[in-house]
């Protein structure tokens, strides 16, 4: 455990790495439940873990043990805290956190909690306050433990965002599975269902933030980057399918808890576009032909672009990340000028006359859609599932997508692999430096 040991106890400075005994951040976990780790000396005595004849003396035990325990970190943690805020110096915080440092004797006691007492009710309560501060193979055992045998005593909505804020792994994949087929029927086995879909979206936009984040990716075991960068398998591809075709069943007419497609839309209807996306806006697809009007009104349809590379840009004046593309989108489009690239917007403004200033203010000559008075819930938007703005595209001469989702220097160097494919080598690694310099 690095400097993520202070973060999690609330303590934000810089140390180096602390000897807990437990993998780096982000490491892939061990599937076992049962482990064996060796730690320093636990916070309470031995003596406390040893079982008894009868299940209520059982229950006495544990329950005196996780209060103890829970009550003692408590303690040791805002201890360390006034120490490492009396201390002057980097130096001095390190040797007193490598000195007074909780965790690793707290997650030693509760390991031996768990498999000491593992049908105890008290033993939930040591074990979720050791999966906050766990990591690797000890996050492991407390996530298998706590879904396995307390599935109904967990708080599944956060669980999922514990577990949507973390590194994608196969346990994690493994994990979410479990909380859909434990959360209670309803809403929260809707948002489950859901969630596993957005899973794979985000594990996505890790594989292509660590194909541009070097130092970061060095950091992860070879083998859970290679999950990461994998493709969806087909059984897997399948399972989403199937989880989206259940909550269309169960849980269609359910008013929709989420964002993205509209704060009116149910269940059902979210899923319906999510599964059209898995179906038909995969790269390799024959994009969905766009048929809509510009922002003065003139019909126009996306298949008119058939033989350019085209970059289609959902956007909107409301949405600063998009403003922020505005320099570079300039300067893309004059250097691209009279090669077969076309730039298209999909703007998401609720206000027509909003679009229009937007356009002739900002200087952006190209031609855009406009999505409708429902702004970002509008059909364009709804057809191809967008629920992040900006969102782009790059679509090749033949209307194949061949880019998703991609922002920043992903795009000229798409855009650089379509044009190439059509005889046209361009250079398009000035555009960033030029769009800095004129905002």
């Amino acid at each position: 455990m690095r400097k993520i040991c202070l973060v999690l106890l609330g303590l934000s400075v810089a140390l180096p790495a602390c000897d807990s005994g437990t993998p780096a951040p982000g490491s892939e976990e061990k599937e076992s439940k049962s482990v064996s780790v060796e730690q320093p000396v636990g916070i309470i005595e031995g003596t406390f873990f040893v079982r008894q004849e009868s299940k209520a003396d059982n229950e006495a035990r544990a329950q005196q043990i996780s209060d103890t325990l829970l009550g003692e970190f408590d303690e040791r943690v805002e201890a360390l805290k006034v120490e490492v805020k009396a201390a002057k110096t980097d130096e001095q915080k390190a040797a007193i956190y490598g000195a007074r440092n909780p965790v690793p004797g707290f997650l030693n006691d509760v390991v031996r909690t768990v498999n000491m007492f593992p049908e105890c009710g008290a033993t939930f309560d040591v074990a979720l306050g050791g999966l906050g501060v766990a990591q690797g193979e000890q996050r492991g055992l407390f996530m298998d433990y706590l879904l396995t045998s307390w599935p109904n005593r967990l708080d599944h909505r956060k669980l999922l965002d514990y577990l949507m804020e973390q590194v994608p792994s196969s346990s994690i994949e493994k994990w979410l599975t479990q909380i859909v087929e434990s959360a209670p029927v309803g809403v929260i086995q809707a948002e489950s269902l859901l969630a596993f879909k957005n899973y794979f979206d985000q594990k996505t936009v890790f594989s292509s933030t660590l194909m541009n984040n070097p130092d970061f990716a060095n950091r992860l075991p070879e083998k859970q980057l290679a999950y990461i960068h994998a493709e969806r398998s087909d059984s897997q591809t399948t399972q989403v399918s199937e989880y989206l075709e259940r909550l269309i069943q169960d849980y269609g007419d359910l008013e929709f808890t989420g964002s993205g497609l509209g704060s009116s839309d149910t269940f059902g209807e979210v899923a319906k576009y999510e599964l059209f996306e898995l179906k038909y806006l995969n790269v390799g697809d024959l994009a969905p032909n766009i048929i809509g009007q510009d922002l003065d009104g003139f019909d126009f349809k996306l298949s008119d672009y058939r033989g350019k590379v085209v970059m289609l840009d959902f956007w909107g004046q409301w949405c600063p990340p998009c403003r922020r593309m505005y320099p570079y989108e300039r300067e893309l489009v004059r250097m691209m000028s009279g090669l077969p690239f076309a730039l298209l917007g999909i703007n998401s403004d609720r206000d027509l006359e909003v679009a229009r200033a937007s356009v002739k203010n900002e200087k952006l000559p190209w031609r855009n859609f406009w999505n409708g008075p429902e702004g970002t819930a509008g059909p364009i938007a709804k057809l191809y599932n967008v629920s992040e703005w900006p969102t782009v595209y790059l679509i090749d001469a033949d209307g194949i997508i061949r880019f998703k989702g991609v922002l920043g220097n992903d795009i000229e160097k798409g855009i650089e692999v379509l044009m190439s494919e059509i005889g046209h080598e361009v250079d398009l690694q000035p555009v960033q430096k030029v769009a800095a310099k004129n905002p």
